[in-house]
């Protein structure tokens, strides 16, 4: 009796114990199949019309579980060429009555538009922008002409801003409009700006036409600032890897990051918010302090607890340490930071339990005879016991 009940034990041990992982070959696999699971990486520069960020209210959720860490480098050479003219702030002001050319009968500026295109902190100043204008000559065919463009502050002074090229207008046709873009790079504290074009005709040294603020809306007071204000994030990536159980959803996340600021040693540290839209709540956590300059900062992430496999949109930002203002972020305009497949570790299982490392098969003349030879074989010895 004593013998068939070794014998009993041993043959639950073989059929349940036997080929399947401890605690730590579970872990291990992990980290090997963690290794070839990575996800597509996705990466995005800020464009300069962003994406209106959603609104919604979110439960604050401090029960996740993640392991964070930070890591940067100089930032690295990314293609991003912008077609705007950099322009700072001039001494050469406009005269208080200038003289009109005797040739200004017959031509008019019709219109001027600007356009408000990258204010990259997100302070509602704006430090790229552009100016169309559009002249109209009634009295001959075609004219040669350029335009002084002027800026005030505060009600003061013009001061000259830009000198286009020359330009060929035809009549009063609305195919001819001139169009600058501009970025300010030095000079222009955060402020409201009105402009003025002053109209000549080449070959001549006297206004033949001019448009102000009085005349079009849109030349009066434009939000700007130059790039020295701002402290912007330029480029976002994200890598997503670690996928034990390969259902798509992934444990951890390397999120990298430009940084772009004339604000060099500040203290800073990055705020990141993992949003799941779908059960309404946000979780945030922090990275460690660092110095702020032009570089790029890395974030890696293990989520260890307390994220069901979901679509998580991510906030990052940029909080300068003494004052604890938001310098400079980055949201779902980024695609890389929009609808991440994330779940936590404890969620990344096989729920019909490990893998077998080894399987057992015994084979004879007639092919394999499986299980059923061990079970005949105990079930022999306990009998001749």
């Amino acid at each position: 009796m004593k013998n068939l009940l070794v014998l009993f034990v041993v043959l639950i041990v073989v059929l349940f114990g036997v080929g399947y992982l401890s605690a730590a070959d579970v872990e291990n696999s992990r980290i090997n199949k963690s290794n070839i699971s990575v996800h597509d990486k996705l990466s995005s520069i800020k464009p300069s019309i962003e994406k209106s960020k959603i609104q919604q209210e979110l439960l604050a959720k401090n029960s996740g579980k993640i392991s964070i860490s930070r890591r940067s480098q100089p930032i690295k050479s990314r293609n991003m060429l912008s077609a705007s003219k950099t322009v700072s702030k001039s001494q050469k002001l406009r005269g208080e009555q200038p003289t009109l050319s005797s040739q200004a009968f017959g031509f008019t500026i019709y219109s001027a538009t600007t356009y408000l295109d990258v204010d990259r902190d997100g302070d509602g100043y704006y430090s790229q922008f552009g100016i169309d204008f559009d002249a109209d000559l009634d009295t001959a065919e075609y004219a040669d002409v350029y335009g002084i463009i002027y800026f005030r502050e505060n009600g003061g002074p013009w001061i000259e801003f830009e000198v286009t090229e020359d330009f060929t207008i035809f009549s009063d046709e609305s195919g001819d409009v001139y169009s600058n873009n501009f970025t300010l790079n030095s000079d222009f504290p955060a402020n409201r700006y009105d402009f003025l074009i002053d109209l000549y005709e080449v070959g001549y040294s006297d206004i033949v036409a001019t448009i102000g603020p009085e005349d079009d809306a849109d030349l009066f007071a434009l939000p700007l600032e130059d790039e020295i204000g701002d402290t912007f994030i330029s480029y976002v990536g994200s890598d997503l890897f670690g996928d034990f159980d390969a259902d798509g959803f992934y444990t951890d996340l390397t999120l990298e990051y430009d940084i772009d600021t004339q604000r060099m040693g500040d203290t800073v540290y990055a705020e990141i918010v993992f949003i799941n839209r779908t059960e309404g709540w946000q979780q945030t956590v922090f990275s460690d302090n660092f110095s702020l300059g032009n570089q790029t900062e890395f974030i890696d992430l293990t989520f260890n607890e307390g994220y069901p496999p979901g679509y998580y949109d991510i906030q990052l930002n940029l909080i300068d340490y003494l004052t604890d203002e938001v310098i400079a972020d980055a949201g779902q305009e980024f695609s890389s930071l929009d609808n991440l497949p994330i779940e936590s570790t404890n969620n990344d299982v096989f729920y019909d339990g490990p893998e077998p490392i080894v399987d057992v098969d015994v084979h004879g003349n007639g092919g394999s005879l499986g299980w059923s030879v061990i079970l005949l074989a105990l079930l022999g010895l306990v009998r001749r016991k």
